[in-house]
């Protein structure tokens, strides 16, 4: 059985419906998706395009996450060892986007 969802998505707001219409387009995404790219402030085709390239490079410095130095010195320890290491994470991380 799937539980009900028991979280309503509020908007910030309408989005400029010419902006989503061009958005879509260019991108060859949904409307909705390109709603979501206003959301999180797009503004034009470019930046659109840079929001869904998510390249490596523009990602901040990794170290500059808090308890970074002590993790990676911690895995290598692991891996100088040779002691098995297991990863957990979640998949709803996106590219940093400030």
């Amino acid at each position: 059985m799937i539980p009900i969802l028991r979280y309503l998505w509020e908007s910030r707001g309408e989005a400029d419906v010419s902006l989503t219409k061009t958005l879509s387009d260019k991108l060859q995404i949904s409307p909705l998706v390109a709603a979501l790219l206003q959301q999180r402030g797009v503004e034009d085709v470019d930046q659109g395009r840079q929001y869904l390239a998510c390249r490596l490079a523009a990602m901040p410095d990794p170290l500059l996450l808090a308890g970074m130095e002590v993790a990676v010195t911690r895995l290598s320890q692991a891996v100088q060892a040779g002691e098995r290491i297991a990863v957990h994470g979640d998949y709803d991380v996106l590219c940093y986007n400030p």
